[in-house]
């Protein structure tokens, strides 16, 4: 997983991006490893990732968004109290970019 994330990292990095932080559920109720095998709130549709992520960077639920492609992402946003939208392909940054504006507006 690390190895996934240190690739992702580097590709937005060329593309002059970055990613601040990274979250992920190693837990499934069918995972092979019996370590793994249970039910976790960070799976989505459960909320605990993005309530994790926004405890650690103190931010309000009311002013993020989370874009995702599927039904349990749009739940997990909505159990966290965050805007969810969904992306159904194409071009991402088309997409995000009136989501965002319109969030900057709402704070002027």
């Amino acid at each position: 997983m690390a190895s996934l994330h240190a690739w992702m990292a580097d590709e937005i990095r060329a593309r002059g991006g970055t990613i601040d932080d990274v979250r992920y559920c190693p837990f499934h109720p069918q995972a092979a490893l019996p370590a793994f095998r249970r039910e976790s709130d960070w799976r989505k549709p459960g909320p605990g990732m993005l309530l994790d992520l926004l405890r650690a960077w103190d931010v309000d639920a009311s002013r993020c968004i989370m874009v995702g492609d599927r039904a349990t992402d749009m739940q997990a946003a909505d159990a966290a109290g965050v805007a969810g939208y969904m992306f159904q392909g194409g071009d991402l940054a088309a997409f995000v970019a009136p989501l965002l504006s319109a969030r900057a507006m709402s704070r002027t």
